[in-house]
């Protein structure tokens, strides 16, 4: 089977979340299945694909706004999501 897994971080972005995406991508690959990963692609990176091997692709896209600056948006207009 292949699967697609679309993270907002992945290595090598410092982030907890990339780290968890690789845990998930790691395990799918073992249990034998190809995996696609999209994220966001680093300020300094070029190109949309950022790792290939059998199996496993890293594909990047532009961002339009990070998660933190679309709260930071929200929160000036009043509209931010209440905290838990």
């Amino acid at each position: 089977m292949h699967l697609i897994l679309i993270s907002y971080d992945y290595p090598p972005s410092p982030s907890v979340g990339g780290l968890r995406a690789v845990k998930v991508v790691r395990a799918f690959r073992e249990a034998g299945h190809a995996v696609s990963v999209v994220t966001a692609r680093l300020p300094d990176e070029q190109g949309s694909v950022r790792h290939r091997e059998p199996g496993l692709e890293v594909l990047t896209v532009r961002p339009t706004i990070s998660p933190r600056q679309l709260v930071l948006k929200l929160k000036r207009r009043g509209r931010a999501p209440a905290s838990p």
